[in-house]
């Protein structure tokens, strides 16, 4: 780039090493965008008031009464970025409700030609205020919802003040490079502004573009072009979504990003919020509607792609944005009726934004509703799953060891009447609802235990709970299941838990030894008493990974889930005795 253009950073004003020769500064075309209310007059006055020596054209969008040698009409910001010369290095992309300061346009063309970048953005702060701020450049979720990171109201105390990569920046005023403004083809006009800014630096991205924030740029921004944002902000930002990602991405992306919106649409009806629901549905059958210029503009993007998906990964914030703020004001207003110095509520907020959250939320959801026959009906009885007995008759049965099955048999009491006793007892003795609670919540077990299991090993994100329904859903499981065996599920549910007993974390090396033993012996014991031959497992996974080079898993703890397995030793055995 600095063959193409001169580096206005190289020579500085302070430098004695001599005399220098004058340079030309860059030359930069300024796009206006028009914005229903905005005073364009006002906004032309501060583009000429800018402290630049460059070349500087002006073109307005849309049919305004002005001057001829005012600015230049345009039809359109395509047809602006179309119809530029190519004398022109930049485009500065600057909204009609946006007032710079007159150092503005020097220190965004300063620093993006120091960084080489291909976009960049100036620093808003809220018009009528001298320093609160409005964004410093954001970052976003997976799923394209922005997270800026500002209290509401912040001061700019220059805190930020450092240029930087970032996520994506508004179109409010953003300096992009000439030539990539016309091979992205300019924002979408389908999108409303923060929608439109982040699809444009998306797909600059993509293109092999660095996208930053310049601190030392400043705009006010009167916030006027966001007065109409709600769910078309939201459609725009799925559509940004569905441009810019691979297929392999969307594969995944777009139904954990239904969850999410469902989930986050049933949890804003608790707080009596119904929009959220109606703009779930406004937005999922907008991008429908618009699904072929979708296409479209996915195939103009791949043309220019160089890079891959990961661009994106490495500038987004875990978990989803939208479920960590309704959980945590959920969790909020829940907590602060018992926690008067909000303690807890603080530790609330710190669980809504770990990253396995959306996971883990996703997957519950998705067991409950694979549940639903259960719950409204029952456990059917089936092969193995028949109606619990009465606690104290299992439990009795369980520690005198004769069967009484049929006229008697010679053959051992299950150690799952023992457990299921005991369930039943802490139900106060009801049978029925203890046997739906068990089945159903197996597969929140199941799904919690995995999590757990995989972030033992070292594995963070949201799929590491996601692979919790393959444990209680899986091939295995659903063939034993099918025969009858609910036993098999609750056995499945319960080996994740197992296996994470033998596994210990860096962060958990100084911990006691003698709880991490009691928990083993506790989970063994319980797992035994479901499915006799599963402590064995654990044991095996011990060595194994040891022989792998494996340094987290500890025979010790293996060795103390076997001997949990005392719960099914007579079962085993063969001997009621």
């Amino acid at each position: 780039m600095t063959d193409r253009m001169t580096d206005v950073s190289r020579v500085s004003p302070d430098s004695d090493s001599g005399p220098t020769t004058a340079v030309a500064l860059p030359a930069v075309r300024v796009v206006v965008t028009a914005v229903e209310g905005a005073d364009i007059s006002a906004a032309l006055a501060s583009i000429r008031r800018q402290a630049y020596d460059g070349r500087v054209e002006v073109a307005v969008v849309g049919d305004h009464d002005l001057a001829a040698d005012e600015a230049t009409l345009v039809e359109s910001l395509e047809s602006a970025v179309s119809g530029t010369d190519a004398d022109f290095d930049y485009l500065w992309i600057l909204h009609a409700d946006a007032r710079p300061r007159p150092d503005a346009l020097v220190s965004l063309v300063r620093e993006v030609e120091r960084a080489d970048a291909g976009l960049g953005a100036s620093k808003l702060l809220k018009a009528g205020t001298t320093d609160v701020l409005e964004s410093i450049g954001s970052a976003t979720d997976v799923f394209g919802e922005p997270y800026t990171g500002l209290d509401e109201s912040e001061i700019d105390l220059q805190q930020y003040d450092v240029v930087r990569e970032v996520s994506y920046v508004t179109s409010v005023s953003m300096l992009v490079r000439r030539d990539l403004a016309r091979g992205l083809g300019g924002l979408d006009k389908l999108m409303p502004p923060d929608a439109a800014g982040l699809d444009f630096s998306q797909r600059a991205r993509i293109a092999g573009a660095q996208v930053i924030i310049v601190p030392s740029s400043e705009v006010y921004h009167q916030g006027r072009c966001r007065a109409q944002e709600g769910w078309r902000e939201r459609a725009g930002r799925l559509r940004a979504m569905l441009i810019a990602y691979r297929p392999l991405t969307l594969v995944w992306v777009v139904p954990l990003s239904l969850m999410v919106g469902l989930l986050d649409s049933i949890l804003n009806l608790l707080l009596l919020r119904w929009q959220h629901l109606a703009s779930y549905i406004a937005t999922w059958a907008w991008n429908l509607l618009h699904l072929p210029s979708t296409w479209g503009a996915r195939r103009r993007a791949n043309a220019i792609r160089s890079g891959g998906d990961e661009e994106l990964f490495r500038f987004q914030t875990s978990g989803s944005v939208r479920l960590r703020t309704v959980g945590a004001e959920i969790s909020a207003r829940v907590l602060s009726m018992f926690d008067e110095d909000q303690a807890i509520t603080r530790g609330a907020k710190r669980m809504w934004s770990s990253p396995g959250i959306v996971g883990a939320l996703v997957a519950v959801v998705v067991a409950l509703l694979a549940s639903r026959s259960v719950i409204f009906s029952g456990v059917p009885n089936a092969g193995m799953s028949f109606p619990f007995e009465p606690p104290t008759l299992s439990l009795q049965r369980f520690v005198g060891g004769w069967n009484e099955a049929g006229l008697g048999s010679p053959a051992p009491v299950h150690p799952s009447v023992g457990f299921t006793g005991l369930i039943s007892l802490l139900w106060f003795g009801a049978e029925g609802a203890a046997r739906t609670l068990l089945t159903i919540g197996a597969g929140v077990i199941a799904i919690l235990g995995m999590g757990r299991l995989m972030g033992r090993l070292g594995l963070r994100g949201s799929g590491r709970y996601v692979a919790g329904l393959v444990a209680i859903a899986g091939p295995g499981t659903a063939a034993l299941t099918g025969a009858g065996s609910w036993t098999a599920l609750i056995g499945a549910a319960l080996l994740p838990w197992a296996l994470r007993a033998v596994f210990v974390h860096p962060t958990e090396e100084g911990r006691s030894r003698l709880s991490a033993l009691g928990w083993a012996l506790i989970i063994g014991w319980i797992t035994a008493a479901v499915s006799p031959l599963l402590v064995i497992v654990p044991v095996l996974a011990a060595v194994i990974w040891a022989i792998q080079g494996g340094r987290r898993s500890r025979l010790l703890l293996a060795l103390a889930t076997l001997v949990g397995g005392v719960a099914a030793a007579n079962f085993i055995s063969g001997d009621p005795g």
